[in-house]
């Protein structure tokens, strides 16, 4: 066959394999708990989730948003802890925003994924039955409420997608910095690719968080990075109200991963450099009682500086807080209650 002939017949081949993926892609539906989408469509409704005796104890609120071109399947979540609220308010806008038609692959927005914690207003826990969501993944189908909620989540959102980024903030008892936290798992290349992700996002403190090796899941991301899904975790807000920096960091940081992706077109914005934190370290209280902090997060402290004070509910001092080494406050807890092993403060260097 003359040369000409050979690349002609190569460019008819790869011509009608692309068609063959295109065409294959524009078939594709895509389910996630009642809500579906082909691709070219934005969709929204609930994943239901059932209860012992058959009734609908849950709604999780998702959009589905699929772009005409074949790409990686994106989930964003919020709301894995209900009195979170910037990232909620994140997602919701970019539900509004996204356009099918500029887009190559899909994302999932879980909108709020611990509805009965949102509308109760609860710090952490499900009103329910009381467990923190984020430590009950990969979930059971047969649990209790937040057990089931995990499951639901992980079998609908975790197993769908290629990568994963679970928005959350500080409670409304919390006082953070913005900061990504990078749960690596020994397998070079799903780490590579969360490194990667935490590169792009925007925000510059990084926390790098190891598991010993066979150590079952507890959190979303634990979960998506044991089954190669790269995740990683982002905290944006503070105190309960939203403030629109919140806000547009978790917008922004979520275009940046869809054009690293190539989920949308163009270079994601220059993201500072990057400050992964060297050492950390949490003070708990040792007490139960009435926390009095002396520090904001973000601020400088040095080793043996007094951050705070544990009273008792007469005002009797039963524990000063001292940073354990020089750094950064991190975090801490910004209101009166506290309960004997919970944390107070945490200091990061870098």
């Amino acid at each position: 066959m003359k040369k000409q002939n050979k690349i002609t017949l190569f460019l008819f081949l790869m011509l009608f394999q692309m068609s063959f993926v295109i065409d294959g892609y524009a078939q594709d539906v895509l389910t996630v708990g009642e809500v579906t989408a082909h691709p070219g469509e934005k969709a929204s409704g609930f994943i239901r989730v059932n209860g012992d005796d058959g009734g609908i104890d849950a709604s999780i609120p998702v959009t589905l948003i699929r772009g005409k071109r074949p790409g990686p399947v994106l989930a964003l979540l919020a709301g894995i802890h209900g009195s979170e609220y910037a990232p909620i308010i994140a997602l919701q806008r970019l539900s509004q925003e996204l356009d099918p038609d500029s887009m190559s692959g899909t994302v999932i927005l879980v909108l709020t994924a611990h509805v009965q914690s949102f509308l109760m207003r609860t710090v952490y826990y499900n009103p329910v039955d009381w467990h923190n969501l984020n430590r009950m993944f990969p979930g059971d189908p047969d649990g209790t409420m937040t057990q089931r909620i995990a499951y639901a989540i992980t079998t609908q959102v975790i197993d769908q997608c290629d990568v994963l980024i679970d928005n959350h903030a500080g409670d409304t008892n919390e006082d953070l910095a913005p900061f990504i936290f990078c749960l690596e798992t020994g397998d070079q290349k799903t780490d590579q690719s969360m490194r990667e992700l935490a590169k792009v996002y925007g925000i510059s403190i990084v926390k790098k968080g190891t598991v010993p090796k066979g150590t079952p899941p507890k959190y979303t991301t634990h979960t998506a990075a044991l089954k190669g899904k790269p995740a990683i975790t982002i905290e944006s807000g503070k105190i309960g109200p939203v403030k629109e920096e919140d806000v547009v960091r978790v917008v922004k940081g979520s275009y940046n991963v869809m054009k690293h992706l190539g989920i949308l077109e163009g270079e994601p914005e220059k993201t500072p450099d990057l400050k992964w934190i060297k050492k950390s370290t949490t003070v708990s209280s040792q007490y139960t009682g009435l926390f009095y902090p002396l520090v904001v997060s973000k601020e400088w402290v040095e080793k043996g500086q007094l951050l705070g004070r544990v009273t008792d509910f007469f005002g009797e001092v039963k524990q000063e807080v001292k940073a354990p080494h020089d750094g950064m406050v991190l975090y801490l807890v910004a209101t009166p209650p506290i309960s004997e092993g919970e944390d107070l403060v945490s200091v990061v260097s870098f």
